[in-house]
């Protein structure tokens, strides 16, 4: 949804969802998005993925596209899934949150 803004550029409201997302490696049986982008702020209100093995994942934050920070992101997560990644003999707690703060880079 775009809504007429006082600067520039009108503030863009979105909500996505789908099926099946992500490739080979990874890919979520869910996924749900809502969000804005007052540019140059964009923010993830609510972001889920749930995985075929019953993990969930929930991340939320907001960043500024034009300085390329994120200001804050919020990620959750519960399940196996993750204990692909981890080196073995390594566990984690059945919820795992993080907070981070941090600068987006391009890529390359």
């Amino acid at each position: 949804q775009f809504t007429p803004d006082v600067g520039k550029y009108p503030r863009v409201e979105f909500r996505a969802a789908g099926q099946n997302v992500g490739d080979a490696r990874l890919q979520a049986a869910e996924v749900e998005a809502t969000g804005s982008l007052e540019w140059p702020v964009v923010r993830l209100d609510s972001g889920r993925a749930r995985f075929a093995d019953g993990s969930d994942a929930e991340v939320k934050g907001h960043g500024n596209l034009l300085t390329r920070n994120i200001e804050e992101a919020i990620l959750s997560f519960s399940g196996p899934l993750a204990k692909r990644w981890l080196p073995a003999g390594y566990w984690y707690c059945s919820k795992l949150p993080h907070t981070s703060p941090g600068t987006i880079s391009p890529p390359g």
